[in-house]
């Protein structure tokens, strides 16, 4: 999971204390039950009523490797985002009591007696691992000792999300576009279609530098080109006045 730390860099985030406090009293009933404290108004990017006061805290790992992380651990990951594991589905919606019984399809508990499983935790409508909402609503605190420690902007994530691009291309792929279905067509039939990884890699890249080039070299031809069309009919143009007049 990324976010940003105490000197407004991005780094790595872990669990750092997500308290839900249960307290006891003197008779043996619960004075607070799963109770989650909040920070004050307005703080963490909360309103009135204050952010849920459980941290996740920026880290600097102690460990090295030589490997670079690998870019679909952050452009493909729901998690790196700060979306939560499983984009922050609970297998239970964890506001809610939890009673393991017999019952009817829609959820009706079926016997008349039964005992609570898991207690609701209050306010807590997301996992545990979730920080932010895809609308940019912060759901919990990030290293709130520093004032620079937050969440990945709206912004930021936009420009890290790259999940989906694959349909950049295979929205039209392989029969929406006249030429891209021709194309299709002769790779077929002369096996060309890539199957492996490494072909399909080899495809991108040499459509990559072959857009590249031919953008670039319209750019350095094409005013040449509209140069030479627009004297050619300036030329014809006078020629024609010259043979009317």
């Amino acid at each position: 999971m990324l976010g940003v730390n105490g000197e407004g860099r991005v780094t790595p985030l872990a669990p750092g204390c997500q308290p839900s406090i249960t307290v006891i009293g003197p008779d043996g009933e619960a004075i607070l039950l799963n109770h989650i404290y909040r920070t004050p108004a307005g703080t963490e990017g909360a309103g009135d009523e204050g952010q849920l006061a459980l941290d996740m805290s920026p880290t600097q790992p102690h460990t090295m490797t030589v490997e670079a992380r690998g870019c679909e651990s952050c452009h493909a990951s729901d998690k790196a985002l700060g979306y939560g594991i499983t984009s922050g589905k609970a297998m239970r919606p964890l506001d809610k009591a939890v009673i393991v019984e017999l019952e009817t399809v829609d959820g009706h508990i079926l016997p008349r007696s039964v005992r609570t499983q898991l207690e609701p935790i209050a306010g807590l409508t997301d996992d545990w691992s979730r920080i932010v909402t895809e609308e940019g609503i912060q759901l919990q605190t990030v290293g709130h000792h520093f004032s620079l420690s937050r969440p990945l902007s709206t912004e930021e994530r936009l420009h890290i999300d790259r999940q989906g691009v694959c349909l950049s291309c295979h929205q039209e792929i392989p029969e929406e576009n006249l030429a891209v279905s021709f194309l299709h067509h002769v790779a077929e039939y002369t096996d060309q279609i890539p199957e492996t990884a490494e072909q399909h890699n080899d495809l991108l890249h040499k459509i990559v530098l072959f857009a590249a080039w031919g953008q670039f070299l319209g750019a350095i031809i094409g005013p040449f080109v509209a140069i030479f069309f627009l004297v050619l009919i300036v030329r014809w143009w006078r020629r024609r006045r010259e043979e009317i007049y």
